[in-house]
């Protein structure tokens, strides 16, 4: 198999998508991530969607979501290393204006540990909006949604369930 290009694998957020699962067996760059047959990042490149990283990871390009009337552009990117990582950056009007360390908020042992918590949607919320349901290792009473606001800010909510609930 042939190295790809450092490209995101790329959908647009033109319509709202209420229940839209994107899971990350369906992100064309997750396996090849994986099995490292995708090129990774460049320092630069590293540097324009993550303020502070860590040296010694590897990091690899995996989503881009964007919207064209908004004009917010949200990347997700994973890391390899002794410890892993998966980041979130969000753009708004071709500045950053916010990131996550979503790795980190989970507390993901592995991959398919994180691939089983998380699920990305591929479309926006009825109120325009993009935000998806994020369970974590950590805190274990409920999940997060995290929410991409009109203005680029990440919000993340806590939203506990009850015993016996299914969220």
């Amino acid at each position: 198999m042939s190295t790809l290009t450092n490209k995101f694998t790329s959908i647009k957020l033109d319509t709202v998508a209420i229940g839209g699962a994107l899971p990350f067996s369906l992100i064309d760059n997750y396996e090849e991530i994986l099995q490292e047959s995708i090129k990774p990042l460049r320092t630069s490149e590293i540097q324009h969607y993550i303020e502070k990283f860590d040296t010694n990871k590897t990091y690899y390009p995996l989503l881009h979501l964007g919207h064209d009337s908004k004009e917010i552009d949200i990347y997700f990117l994973i890391a390899k290393g002794d410890t892993n990582g998966f980041s979130m950056s969000v753009f708004k009007n071709e500045s950053k204006t916010d990131e996550a360390d979503l790795w980190s908020l989970g507390g993901f042992e592995s991959f398919s540990n994180m691939s089983d918590m998380v699920t990305l949607q591929e479309g926006l919320s009825r109120d325009n909006l993009y935000s998806f349901p994020f369970f974590s290792n950590i805190y274990t009473e409920g999940y997060y949604n995290i929410t991409v606001t009109s203005e680029g800010k990440i919000e993340v909510e806590k939203i506990e369930v009850a015993e016996g609930d299914i969220p």
